[in-house]
C-alpha cells in the first residue's frame, strides 16, 4: 500500500487514517459532533453567529449540520464507525463543519492519557 503526505491527502482519506489510527476515540468523537449538531439546530442564533464568525452562509452551514446528523443517526446504530468518519469528512461544508468539531473537541477538554494527547495532536496534524 502506498501512502501519501499528508497535504495530498483528501479530507475523506485524513478521516479513515484517524478512525485507523485511533478508533477508541471515533465514538467520542462522533458523540461531540452528534451534540454540536443538536446545539447548532436548536440554538439558532448560536448557529447563526458562529456561521457568521466561520464566514459560511447560515443556509450552508446549517445544511451540512443536518446532514452531519442523519449521517450519525443512521451509520451509528450500526457500529460503522470508520465508514462514518469517511462520509463526515466529505465535501467542502461537511468537511469544515465536521473539522471545526474535532477541533474543538480536542482543544475543550483534557489530555490526560497518553493516547488521549496522541489523539489531540493528531486532529491538529490531520485537520488544521
Amino acid at each position: 500500500m502506498e501512502t501519501k503526505p499528508l497535504a495530498l491527502m483528501k479530507a475523506t482519506e485524513r478521516g479513515a487514517l484517524l478512525a485507523d489510527l485511533f478508533p477508541e476515540e471515533i465514538d467520542s468523537l462522533i458523540n461531540f459532533i452528534d451534540g454540536m449538531c443538536l446545539t447548532m439546530l436548536e440554538e439558532k442564533a448560536h448557529a447563526i453567529s458562529l456561521a457568521k464568525k466561520m464566514d459560511i452562509p447560515y443556509g450552508r452551514w446549517i445544511r451540512a449540520v443536518k446532514k452531519s446528523k442523519k449521517m450519525i443517526d443512521t451509520y451509528r446504530p450500526k457500529q460503522e464507525l470508520r465508514f462514518l468518519m469517511i462520509l463526515l469528512m466529505g465535501g467542502d461544508d461537511l468537511e469544515y463543519f465536521n473539522m471545526y468539531c474535532a477541533n474543538l473537541m480536542v482543544t475543550t477538554r483534557s489530555s490526560e492519557s497518553h493516547s488521549e494527547q496522541c489523539f489531540h495532536h493528531a486532529i491538529h496534524m490531520l485537520f488544521d
